[in-house]
């Protein structure tokens, strides 16, 4: 089970990619990467769901877990010293989800194929503009698309 969700957070990674065309920055400062880990994130999670209403009784409660312990995971940038790649992977998320919520795997779609991966690999998640604008769809698309 923890193989099939690995699987699919990485294979997300590959649908990104395929989207904007090259591979994401793989530096952990840039905003594209934040964006990636959230589409990522996202998907994996939507996959648990759908597997989780298909399986037997034990294995939902597995899938159910496994998705706890990522959402607890996300939680612990709201503790004091969080690693920083954690709290790339928490934009991220809060992004992704505020665009899924907008309109569904549709608007997620036409989110991430909007975004210019020179100008998001470019983008510092330090950068203020960015700081103001995280979980912010409409906001990040001005910086980035």
């Amino acid at each position: 089970m923890t193989d099939l969700v690995s699987f699919i957070h990485e294979y997300a990674h590959g649908i990104y990619d395929k989207i904007l065309g090259v591979p994401a920055s793989i530096k952990m400062t840039r905003v594209n990467r934040s964006i990636s880990e959230g589409f990522a994130v996202l998907l994996e999670l939507l996959a648990i769901d759908c597997v989780a209403e298909e399986s037997s009784d034990m294995d939902r409660r597995d899938f159910l877990e496994r998705r706890d312990q990522r959402i607890r995971w996300l939680q612990k940038v709201l503790t004091p010293g969080a690693d920083d790649a954690l709290l790339a992977y928490a934009e991220g998320v809060e992004l992704m989800v505020n665009v899924f919520r907008s309109g569904g795997l549709a608007a997620v779609r036409d989110f991430v194929s909007r975004v210019k991966v020179t100008k998001a690999d470019n983008l510092k998640r330090s950068n203020p503009k960015y700081r103001e604008a995280v979980g912010i769809p409409e906001k990040i698309l001005e910086l980035v698309g």
